[in-house]
């Protein structure tokens, strides 16, 4: 029995999972870029996309965006103009 200061020893089944789980995290974003680099679209890019489409009015601040992206932005400042022009008066 370990002393109570000593973690306990993982089970093989427990030893199982976690060596699957550290697979899993080390292959999927390879594996999720070489997909999306079919359609031009990077992982960042996707991740903006999704949080636009998900805010109000489909729009937000630079700021709130860069706050809310998952990896920080690269600076492109073609980026910056609209992805469509904004509805008139």
């Amino acid at each position: 029995m370990p002393a109570d200061n000593e973690p306990a020893s993982l089970t093989p089944d427990e030893l199982l999972l976690w060596q699957s789980l550290g697979r899993l995290v080390h292959s999927l974003p390879r594996v999720l870029e070489e997909d999306m680099a079919r359609t031009s679209v990077t992982m960042t890019e996707f991740a903006v996309l999704q949080l636009l489409s998900e805010a109000p009015g489909r729009c937000l601040r630079m700021s709130a965006l860069a706050t809310a992206a998952p990896h920080p932005l690269p600076h492109h400042p073609r980026r910056r103009r609209p992805l469509r022009p904004r509805p008139g008066p």
